[in-house]
């Protein structure tokens, strides 16, 4: 274990321990009026001292030291598993996106999510409002092309005639006062 001077300020000094001169020197021990020794396990230059401003939130991480809104994930941007959202409280970690609100707790930041209140969806390639998780809420039958389609269990694919029933199943798409032909005959 590496032991850093604390100085005022709270912040350790980097590459001295408590006593240059005596590896042996612990914590506790003042080697200088209102300068204690901290324990620094990571060796990043931050004490372990989770009180107060410069202490390491991360003591077996040499990347992280702090984490300004608490969420676990850190501040420094090229540190192991840096927050992308510091300043504000999150746990999102789809898509490389950590420490972002995520409202309805999939993993995906409310900023790349579709579907913020739906933890069943969060993708929506073609736009429609249909969610491209075919195992989520309303999944969208054709989610690669926009489509407006609500009825038969078919949601989010073409409907030319606007009545609800997509193309691929209504037997009149160009009516949209009717869309079963049951007889074949051109008549709904």
């Amino acid at each position: 274990d590496v032991y850093k001077r604390q100085v005022p300020g709270n912040q350790a000094e980097a590459g001295r321990d408590c006593n240059d001169s005596d590896n042996s020197v612990y914590p506790g021990l003042n080697n200088e009026p209102g300068v204690l020794c901290i324990l620094d396990t990571d060796g990043d230059g931050y004490g372990d001292n989770t009180d107060g401003i410069g202490g390491d939130i991360f003591h077996n991480d040499p990347t992280q030291w702090n984490d300004t809104d608490s969420d676990g994930f850190g501040d420094n941007p090229a540190g192991t598993l840096a927050d992308d959202c510091p300043l504000t409280p999150g746990d999102s970690w789809q898509n490389g996106t950590l420490g972002c609100p995520d409202s309805d707790g999939d993993g995906w930041a409310d900023q790349e999510d579709k579907f913020v209140d739906d933890a069943t969806q969060w993708h929506d390639i073609d736009t429609d409002g249909f969610g491209d998780n075919i195992g989520g809420t309303n999944p969208d039958s054709c989610p690669t092309e926009w489509g407006n389609s609500t009825e038969g269990g078919v949601l989010g694919c073409p409907d030319i005639d606007g009545d609800g029933w997509s193309d691929s199943i209504d037997a009149l798409p160009n009516d949209d006062t009717q869309y079963s032909d049951q007889d074949g005959d051109g008549f709904g």
